[in-house]
């Protein structure tokens, strides 16, 4: 990585200024430039800033980000419009530079079905995701299964919101929408997920400790009852995720 005096000569060098015309603009002792060391004074940047205020003091400072101010907002701009994927640590620190909300990928598969996922496996992260307009999911998971038919298909990748929820007023979620819904087996006391359509449960005397899970595809798949008492996570569905650009 270049040096400060290095990076100063670079944007001079973009400018097409001699080291004494950049000097005299910016009110700085003569030979300023050939002096520089591994830091540059504070006072001494905001001299420079104020003649060229498109400069970027964090490049200047560390070599880090756009020279220009106008660049590194048009790269974060042109960055937040479209869904990646970032699965190597190159990639991820450039996102991080830029300010990009990053979403990890777990290795948990949710369940379209009424039959157990369960994982031995420890939970990790596998690769992170940008998302835009997504800043309130916290994780991208899999669906596995066919359930959910044509509405979230097998291997889909699934971001998810966290939603609260009082058990003592468990009907207040927004029935109809697609959940992620972790629950703690009362046997075995390990956790499986399922992607479903949460509704309240019809019978009024039971709805208070009951949802009804529903599957996309009811021709094929029962509705099932699940325990909100053993209901451990709870999430929506915010986005699907089937094709994808790298970034």
């Amino acid at each position: 990585m270049t040096g400060v005096k290095e990076r100063v000569l670079e944007f001079l060098n973009y400018l097409q200024l001699s080291q004494g015309k950049f000097e005299e603009a910016v009110g700085l002792s003569n030979g300023f430039v050939n002096n520089i060391g591994d830091t540059i004074r504070e006072s001494s940047i905001k001299k420079i800033k104020q003649q060229y205020p498109d400069l970027n003091e964090v490049w200047i400072k560390t070599g880090s980000e756009k020279m220009l101010i106008s660049e590194t907002e048009k790269m974060k701009s042109v960055a937040e419009d479209y869904v990646k994927i970032i699965d190597t640590q190159e990639m991820y620190e450039k996102a991080m530079k830029i300010g990009m909300h990053l979403i990890p990928e777990k290795n948990v598969f949710f369940q379209g079905g009424p039959e157990l996922a369960v994982s031995d496996e420890v939970e990790h992260t596998m690769r992170y995701w940008h998302i835009p307009d997504s800043e309130d999911c916290t994780a991208v998971i899999t669906m596995s299964g066919n359930s959910m038919g044509n509405v979230v298909p097998n291997g889909t990748k699934l971001a998810l919101k966290p939603i609260g929820f009082d058990p003592n007023y468990p009907n207040e979620i927004p029935f109809g929408s697609i959940f992620a819904v972790m629950i703690e087996d009362r046997v075995t006391g390990k956790f499986h997920g399922h992607i479903k359509y949460l509704r309240r449960h019809p019978d009024h005397s039971r709805c208070n400790r009951l949802w009804i899970a529903r599957s996309a595809d009811t021709e094929n798949y029962d509705d099932f009852e699940i325990d909100i008492s053993l209901v451990r996570g709870l999430w929506l569905v915010k986005e699907y995720m089937i094709k994808t650009t790298i970034l």
